[in-house]
């Protein structure tokens, strides 16, 4: 059985998300681009998902990605 969208807020800014992980569809998050040292700094200072608007900022997305 597929597990359904989670609504979460943005652990940034407080913005509502719906987070995909683990409903076998993968998660629009991952389109995003990050660097290993983005990644990190992102895992020490939030403790769950941000949402599209703040990911932007710290990462980048590729044009071939869909």
């Amino acid at each position: 059985m597929m597990k359904e969208p989670m609504e979460k807020k943005c652990a940034r800014c407080g913005a509502a998300l719906l987070c995909y992980a683990g409903t076998g569809k993968g998660c629009w998050c991952e389109e995003y681009s990050l660097s290993r040292d983005t990644l990190k700094y992102l895992q020490e200072q939030y403790e769950d998902c941000l949402c599209e608007e703040c990911l932007k900022s710290f990462a980048e997305k590729p044009e071939n990605v869909r």
